[in-house]
């Protein structure tokens, strides 16, 4: 089993959390999950892109192959932009 199964269940820290200190704290394990998520991502990927690369110049690529590529990328899109949501958590509101 992958690094992602071993994270620690965060509801098993809910109640220590202060204000602060829970924001930090869950972004820090988001990251961490979406950095283990992104590896095997971006394995994938360049898979796809190698496969998309072979088909021959005169021909079609593969729907499916088509529809996987275009997929991927949208997952792809989703990670960094949770990525993004979780940088700002841990950053102090000017409003503080």
């Amino acid at each position: 089993m992958g690094k992602l199964a071993t994270l620690p269940r965060m509801a098993t820290y809910a109640p220590q959390w202060s204000a602060m200190n829970d924001l930090t704290f869950f972004s820090h394990q988001i990251r961490r999950a979406l950095h283990e998520l992104a590896q095997p991502l971006a394995i994938i990927a360049g898979a796809v892109d190698l496969l998309l690369y072979e088909v021959q110049d005169n021909s079609e690529p593969p729907p499916e192959l088509v529809q996987v590529s275009r997929c991927l990328q949208q997952i792809i899109d989703l990670v960094n932009e949770l990525r993004r949501l979780a940088q700002q958590l841990q950053k102090p509101r000017p409003d503080n």
